[in-house]
């Protein structure tokens, strides 16, 4: 029986897989889901939806205003005329229609593909 010796040369995927490259990843993921979800944050006068902002390590998105816990958390009636898909839980509403271009947007951040 013959033997055979395999290389497989890891650098390029080192390379891709940096540190700094997943971190660039993710806040560049991190800014496209605070942009898509927008639309889905109640709005009376903006304050709520111009407070949002990503984290400085994008780990995180946070809005800073008295209320945006409650209405977060808490079901009202939202005010529809300027964010009409206005809704508590804006994450989930938002997941589930852009899930995949966060992926996207992780994944050319990052610089794999």
């Amino acid at each position: 029986m013959a033997n055979a010796q395999i290389i497989i040369e890891l650098d390029g995927v080192k390379a891709k897989t940096s540190q700094q490259n997943m971190n660039r990843g993710q806040f560049t993921m991190a800014n496209q889901m605070l942009a898509d979800m927008d639309q889905y944050i109640p709005y009376d006068e903006g304050t709520l939806t111009g407070s949002g902002m990503v984290e400085s390590n994008g780990k995180a998105l946070s809005w800073d205003t008295p209320y945006a816990r409650r209405w977060f958390y808490n079901s009202a009636n939202f005010q529809k005329t300027v964010h009409p898909l206005a809704t508590n839980r804006w994450d989930l509403a938002a997941q589930a229609m852009f899930m995949d271009d966060w992926k996207d947007a992780f994944v050319k951040g990052a610089g794999l593909k």
